[in-house]
């Protein structure tokens, strides 16, 4: 259990509990006094009101004037003793913050400690020798203090010269105050180990805070970019999508106006492109060429791709190489076939004659 102790004269163990009775016994009277005086006040204006209604009675009046008079006395009493019982709370509540908590154990060694000091000078001496202030805590070294100090306010200047237990005591108050020093010192260094803690606690936490910020302003932004780069994707895919489907399209329409099958077509593909390249295999595409397996269509087609290869040659090229007397001269068969398709069916369009003159001079 802790036992406050006073600062100044450390006038015994029960100062805290006095001082709380006394405390006590303080709030009551003010609650009294309150109540006293709203008590009078209350009487006061019935009779303020009476005064109003007797202007005619001198006699009325001056009794209800006198009783007024007494009552704002009582008034004035009541507002004074009440003041008077606030000073006293003030003081009462002064003196219990200037107590010092102190251990059962403390307290009392310290009371030990007081009882010795009373015996007189060697016990002082001896008292005031024998304090350590290793196992103190700073409130029993602050007790102890004022124990010795209130010794010391015993000796007069003089004796405290000559006197041994004066000079013990004076020693012993300067070693409590060191200790105390150093104490407080600790106490600094530590509440300023624990602020500088606190403070970069707050920093890192609030560095991380920052950062966590900023890696999921990174992470949505990192987002944002995987979903543009998805978005650009399906629309690349879309456009592929579309040449692809176009490329589909135009080979139908292509298909659909020459009029083949995916096999004639095919074919022809085949024999457009042997016929780009150059040597045998030009060669050996224009000898694969079977007009008797043919339909109109695709001796048309056939024809066209043969002609292209020819308009490419010059005419040094169709009447000396193998290749062009070859093209020439498939090309003349291939009309000649067409020229007898057309006239199986009653259809003369084709001018035999002209193209013919126009093959002669390659024979």
């Amino acid at each position: 259990m802790a036992n406050p102790i006073l600062k100044e004269d450390l006038i015994g163990n029960g100062v805290q509990e006095a001082l709380d009775k006394m405390s006590t016994t303080l709030s009551t009277i003010t609650a009294n006094l309150i109540g006293l005086r709203t008590a009078v006040g209350e009487s006061i204006q019935p009779l303020s009101q009476q005064v109003s209604t007797v202007q005619n009675d001198s006699a009325a009046v001056a009794a209800l004037e006198a009783k007024l008079s007494k009552y704002e006395d009582t008034i004035t009493k009541l507002n004074a003793a009440l003041k008077e019982n606030n000073n006293m709370q003030r003081q009462v509540n002064e003196a219990k913050s200037k107590t010092i908590e102190l251990s059962e154990y403390e307290a009392n060694k310290l009371k030990t400690l007081q009882d010795r000091l009373k015996l007189g000078a060697i016990w002082q001496q001896s008292v005031a020798e024998g304090i350590d202030t290793t196992n103190m805590s700073y409130n029993a070294m602050k007790a102890t203090m004022n124990s010795l100090l209130a010794t010391l306010r015993s000796f007069d200047t003089e004796s405290k010269k000559n006197s041994t237990a004066a000079m013990a005591l004076e020693s012993a108050v300067e070693r409590l105050r060191d200790a105390m020093k150093e104490l407080d010192g600790n106490t600094k260094a530590i509440a300023n180990a624990e602020k500088q803690m606190a403070e970069e606690s707050k920093k890192a936490a609030k560095e991380a805070a920052d950062a966590a910020k900023e890696e999921e302003k990174a992470y949505k932004e990192s987002q944002k970019e995987a979903e543009k780069r998805v978005k650009t994707q399906e629309k690349l895919h879309d456009a592929r999508q579309k040449e692809i489907e176009d490329a589909f399209k135009a080979r139908d329409a292509e298909q659909q106006r020459l009029k083949l099958n995916d096999q004639e077509f095919a074919a022809l593909n085949q024999l457009k492109a042997a016929l780009a390249s150059e040597g045998q295999a030009r060669m050996d595409a224009v000898q694969g060429i079977d007009i008797q397996k043919m339909s109109y269509n695709e001796l048309q087609q056939t024809y066209n791709a043969v002609r292209d290869a020819i308009n490419k040659m010059t005419p040094e090229q169709l009447k000396v190489t193998e290749t062009g007397k070859m093209l020439a001269a498939t090309g003349l068969k291939i009309r000649d076939a067409m020229n007898e398709m057309q006239k199986a069916t009653g259809n003369y369009t084709l001018q035999v004659g002209k193209y013919r003159a126009a093959f002669d001079g390659l024979g």
